[in-house]
């Protein structure tokens, strides 16, 4: 824009000499006309621009949802009542991608009380958020702008491309409260079976108590509740680094998997970071997956850290960074190396990696 201003004001400037020579070798006083209206034009256009700003209003036009790679369309509308300005407006539209941190900038030229199309493409899906950034009113000579407000934002939601994922193994898997076996390793709150015997501490549960040991031990004798074995399925998308195409192939996988789950009849936990905390959502079919669409792709766990996830009793991690830790799951790894230990793919594999998953229980 400022090669744009700096090209009108030389423009100005030479109309503004040629019509002062012919003024002066004319004397003509439609000579000394032209030259004062040129001299005085973008003064006032300026001033009557600085008046109107309070009244322009902007609106964006965005479809909700988009497919990726697909041509999405905008539509900004500018409006300021009767009483135009003299010249031509500019918008300095912002385009972000919260998932993959990706951003764009466009400059747009509006007509006041008038529209502007504009289009926008993506390789990589993820929620786009597209907001004017800034809005100039111009005088009539194009030189002299009037910053106006331009708050409105919309977001865009670029759909991942999912792909088939047989899905093994699930005849094994029982919900976690109709198991009847229980962990050797932890304690828990199953009052009904027992973890291991140790003595009574003060804010115990006293219905723990084993009076008839307690009463032949001569001390009281807690029973610490077992831990039931646990069948639930967690799957969770790490987001806490990677690039745009990692982040694009983890999201690809994370709801291919959880598509592949719900044709299959088996319900399972979506687990994902935002703004610090650790949320969950049931998933029973399609339609609750893709309810929570859209919360996944704004990328709100970007560099968050999970928490222990050993409440579940398997869990299917997709993530972009391996864990230091020992970690109470079954990594899926996206990267653009190779790595060992853990189920590794690059944004070009994945597809391949992920067309069989055993998710089932070892007896």
């Amino acid at each position: 824009m400022s090669g744009r201003i700096i090209a009108n004001v030389l423009l100005w400037m030479l109309a503004a000499v040629c019509s002062v020579a012919t003024w002066i070798f004319s004397q003509s006083i439609w000579a000394v006309c032209v030259s004062l209206l040129l001299l005085l034009l973008p003064l006032m256009s300026w001033l009557w621009n600085l008046w109107q700003r309070r009244r322009v209003s902007v609106q964006l036009e965005m479809t909700s949802s988009a497919e990726k790679g697909q041509i999405v369309r905008g539509v900004l509308h500018l409006s300021v009542g009767a009483l135009a300005p003299v010249g031509c407006a500019w918008a300095f539209v912002r385009v972000h991608n919260d998932l993959t941190d990706e951003e764009n900038r466009i400059k747009l030229p509006i007509q006041p009380n008038g529209e502007t199309t504009f289009t926008l493409h993506t390789d990589h899906c993820g929620r786009l958020s597209v907001s004017v950034e800034r809005l100039w009113l111009m005088d009539i000579f194009g030189f002299l702008p009037v910053k106006c407000r331009a708050k409105v934002q919309r977001h865009v939601t670029i759909l991942p491309e999912t792909f088939p994922v047989e899905i093994t193994a699930l005849q094994k898997m029982t919900a976690a409260q109709e198991s009847d076996s229980y962990r050797t390793d932890c304690k828990g709150d199953d009052m009904t079976e027992m973890y291991q015997l140790r003595e009574y501490v003060p804010g115990d549960n006293l219905h723990g108590i084993h009076w008839k040991l307690s009463s032949k031990m001569g001390q009281l004798i807690f029973r610490e509740p077992a831990m039931p074995e646990d069948h639930s399925l967690l799957l969770c998308w790490d987001q806490a680094e990677g690039t745009p195409a990692v982040y694009d192939a983890l999201a690809e996988s994370v709801f291919s998997v959880g598509q592949a789950l719900c044709e299959a009849g088996c319900p399972f936990t979506l687990g994902w970071m935002e703004q610090g905390e650790f949320c969950t959502a049931e998933i029973d079919g399609q339609n609750a997956l893709t309810q929570h669409l859209p919360s996944l792709l704004k990328g709100a766990g970007r560099g968050q850290t999970l928490p222990d996830l050993s409440n579940f009793g398997r869990v299917l991690l997709f993530t972009g960074s391996l864990p230091t830790e020992a970690c109470h799951a079954n990594i899926f790894y996206c990267g653009e190396q190779p790595v060992s230990g853990v189920t590794a793919f690059t944004p070009q594999t994945c597809r391949d990696t992920l067309q069989r998953l055993d998710v089932g229980y070892e007896n």
